[in-house]
């Protein structure tokens, strides 16, 4: 999954990975060129993807303007305001806007 994000971002995007101390984690954090606010993203292999604790401390960390958890599922559904769990078939959705 990551392989496939990471060769198909535009390329003025930077891509970045985001832990702290004390546990806030995020496997990919892009950020658009320009001031836009970062895209946070999560990957993960369960078809019924869980976001752990680390991830919605970095959410509020990152403050993103978008923030994603991919997965090997079909259906595209949200979590909160702004963070949607999307399937890897969908994975433009990231950075087409």
């Amino acid at each position: 999954m990551l392989e496939q994000i990471l060769a198909n971002i535009p390329s003025a995007w930077k891509a970045y990975f985001y832990r702290t101390r004390a546990g806030a984690e995020m496997d990919l954090v892009l950020v658009p060129g320009g001031r836009r606010r970062p895209i946070a993203v999560e990957m993960k292999l369960s078809l019924a993807p869980t976001p752990s604790r680390g991830f919605w401390n970095a959410v509020e960390d990152l403050n993103p303007a978008r923030s994603f958890v991919i997965y090997p599922g079909t259906e595209r559904y949200p979590l909160r305001e702004s963070v949607f769990v999307l399937p890897i078939a969908e994975l433009h959705e990231i950075w087409d806007e």
